[in-house]
């Protein structure tokens, strides 16, 4: 019988997780299949301290983007009932380039306000960097893969049982 106390995803998405942050642009390894990792000048794996898709940061940051895009719906409606006399209200409803885009900086917005903590980052001059906010926004905004990297360990609740 399953208890609980173990099933309790809250909590568990609540404690930071470290993500190993990969270089999906080389070859995977060979044996394991995976992708190498960003290596720090100690030699040691760069890595992300990631807040899971069930903590309440998660959970506030899909409530904002959810109202955002019902408003931008009920925008559309309002804007679409005024116009009654053209034939192609639902052409005008269709997603856009924009919305697309919209979505693609939520992702941007979520694994900023999720991430926690780094491990192995430097600057140009080869000094250690500490973890802040507009940091990793930056290392975010030059670095799409890592972005994907983050969204996928985010959403992937299996490994809050690995640990």
């Amino acid at each position: 019988m399953a208890k609980l106390s173990k099933l309790n995803m809250r909590d568990r998405a609540q404690s930071a997780s470290e993500m190993i942050v990969r270089n999906r642009y080389a070859e995977p390894d060979d044996d394991t299949g995976e992708f190498p990792a960003y290596l720090s000048a100690d030699g040691k794996p760069c890595t992300l301290s990631l807040l899971g898709a069930d903590s309440k940061e998660a959970e506030s940051h899909s409530n904002k983007i959810k109202a955002r895009f019902q408003n931008k719906i009920i925008a559309r409606s309002v804007r679409n009932a005024a116009r009654k006399h053209k034939s192609d209200v639902e052409g005008s409803i269709a997603v856009t380039a924009e919305d697309i885009a919209a979505q693609a900086e939520s992702d941007l917005e979520k694994v900023i306000g999720l991430t926690v903590g780094w491990f192995g980052f430097e600057d140009d001059d080869g000094n250690p960097m500490a973890f802040s906010v507009p940091a990793v926004a930056e290392l975010y905004k030059q670095e799409p893969d890592i972005v994907a990297q983050a969204v996928e360990f985010i959403e992937d609740r299996s490994r809050l049982f690995l640990e």
